[in-house]
């Protein structure tokens, strides 16, 4: 009777390891690769240098539901964005608090970057691309600088959003109404943003800080 019982819990150990096994085997690439993914929260910093900066401020757009316009990878945490400035340095710096995880298959994040950006420029920092294939999240909002004597210029619909070049996260920076010109790793991007309390508008020129050793620093000027 024992040696019965016995073979009979050996008969269901063996067939419940045999399910396991088959479950594990039939779940589709997709969904293991997904179990993957660090969801890694970073503090992601991208820096202005602009003469005489004293305020960067981001706002993001909302849509006509109040949603705030960004974008990124499933899975990935998202906690907003800050700002700072170091006028010693004539430097701003905009932080994004998120996860790092680009989509390689779908790239929904950088469809949604492109179908923001139009017909208009981006520049993309140490990366000969005119359009992003593949990022991390992306951005849409207003960009703010303030300069001496209350000179405030806000620009529209500015897009900035973070991917890869080799083995760096590499940032990327256009808009829709943003016009520009590069060749290679070598870009220049000119936009008409408003002047707080002029009538014509002001025009922001967006250069790569380096075209090379640079992945997240961005010159502007006003012209």
């Amino acid at each position: 009777m024992k040696l019965k019982l016995l073979g009979l819990l050996c008969l269901l150990t063996a067939s419940v390891l045999t399910s396991t096994s088959l479950a594990r085997e039939q779940v589709p690439p997709e969904a293991q690769a997904k179990t993957k993914i660090q969801a890694t929260l970073h503090n992601n910093d991208v820096f202005f240098d602009s003469a005489g900066i004293q305020l960067l401020q981001f706002k993001l757009d909302v849509d006509e539901d109040g949603k705030e316009q960004y974008k990124i990878t499933d899975g990935q945490p998202y906690e907003g964005v800050t700002t700072s400035v170091d006028p010693s340095k004539g430097e701003g710096t905009l932080t994004v608090k998120a996860g790092r995880q680009k989509n390689e298959k779908k790239t929904p994040v950088a469809r949604w970057f492109r179908e923001k950006l139009g017909r208009g420029y981006a520049i993309g920092l140490r990366d000969k691309n005119t359009l992003p294939k593949e990022l991390n999240f992306a951005l849409e909002g207003t960009l703010t600088f303030r300069y001496p004597d209350g000179f405030v210029i806000s620009c529209d619909h500015v897009l900035i959003a973070q991917g890869s070049v080799a083995s760096q996260n590499n940032w990327w920076l256009g808009a829709r109404m943003m016009s520009g010109h590069g060749v290679g790793t070598i870009h220049e991007g000119h936009m008409g943003c408003k002047q707080i309390g002029a009538v014509l508008q002001k025009i922001m020129v967006f250069t790569p800080k380096s075209a090379t050793n640079d992945s997240n620093h961005f010159n502007v000027k006003p012209l």
